[in-house]
Order: C-alpha cells, then sequence, then structure tokens
C-alpha cells in the first residue's frame, strides 16, 4: 500500500474548483495506485476546514469533513500526546524556519508513520526533505 499524508494546500486545491491549481490537484488525485491511503492529520483538517469558511466556503468544510468519515482513500489521524509533543519538538528545533506548526505536525506525522511523500503546493514541504507531490 501506498502511503501519502495530505498538506492544506493539496486538499484546498483538490476541493475547490475556483482553485488555479485545481486541475493538477485532480490530475494527481486521479493518478494515485488503487491501494492509497493519503493521511490528513488533525492539524490539517483543522487547517483546511478554517481555510474554506474564511473565504466563504462552510458548505465546501463540512462536505470535506463529512466525505472524510467514509473514503476509501483518505484517512483521517487525530493528534496523539506523543504526536503534540514531537510536533512541538519540531517547532521549537526548527526555529530557523518559516513553517507553521502545521507544517510540523506534517514533518512529525511523516516522521511516526515512515512516510516521505506529501500531497502539497507549500515549498515548505519540501525543505524538510519530504517529497512534494505533484512534483
Amino acid at each position: 500500500m501506498s502511503r501519502y499524508l495530505a498538506d492544506t494546500s493539496g486538499l484546498y486545491a483538490l476541493l475547490n474548483r475556483q482553485e488555479p491549481l485545481h486541475t493538477l490537484a485532480t490530475r494527481f488525485y486521479r493518478s494515485l495506485p488503487r491501494r492509497s491511503e493519503v493521511v490528513v492529520i488533525e492539524y490539517v483538517l483543522i487547517e483546511t476546514m478554517t481555510l474554506c469558511r474564511a473565504r466563504g466556503y462552510s458548505a465546501l468544510a463540512v462536505r470535506f469533513r463529512e466525505a472524510l468519515g467514509v473514503s476509501d482513500i483518505f484517512s483521517l489521524r487525530f493528534s496523539s500526546p506523543e504526536h503534540e509533543a514531537l510536533t512541538y519538538r519540531v517547532f521549537r528545533d526548527f526555529a530557523d524556519k518559516e513553517w507553521s506548526y502545521v507544517d510540523c505536525g506534517i514533518y512529525a506525522a511523516a516522521q511516526t508513520l515512515g512516510t516521505d511523500a506529501v500531497f502539497s503546493f507549500d515549498h515548505h514541504i519540501s525543505q524538510m526533505g519530504l517529497m512534494q507531490l505533484p512534483s
């Protein structure tokens, strides 16, 4: 099974047809191997839903959250105390970077889950040494 992490930039582009990167995000999604898992960590869920609402797409945020519950590909992972502690260490130790706390949570999840592939359009992902997809 192929495992990927999802970032807000990738999810928002996939969800919102008005986004300039929507076609690229959709193409990537459709190209995923049949037995794939795209992990959405809690921080990314919150950030994506907040972004949708802030841009006037509350209904889109609700549909996204409901779809996560029944998706065969996307899986939602809630934070644990261990993940939170690792996220904070990354945030603290890489203070010279402009990584958001959510970015640090993705990095921590990559370490914990043993994957380096992230569905994202955020250049911070490649700065972390993770594989930003689509490339």
